[in-house]
């Protein structure tokens, strides 16, 4: 990770959370066939986005 530059790590439910807070409701989230990578789906309102 210190390789990437990575400054943080969060587990599932932690980023899980953030999304949520930040305004992405959660539809479904998997994991990758390799076990690790994770890949959200989020409902994004996309009138919300063109007001911005």
């Amino acid at each position: 990770m210190a390789k990437l530059n990575w400054t943080t790590v969060l587990s599932k439910g932690a980023f899980s959370s953030e999304l949520t807070k930040a305004g992405f409701p959660i539809v479904e989230d998997r994991t990758t066939t390799n076990g690790q990578t994770l890949i959200w789906l989020c409902e994004v309102d996309v009138q919300q986005g063109l007001e911005a």
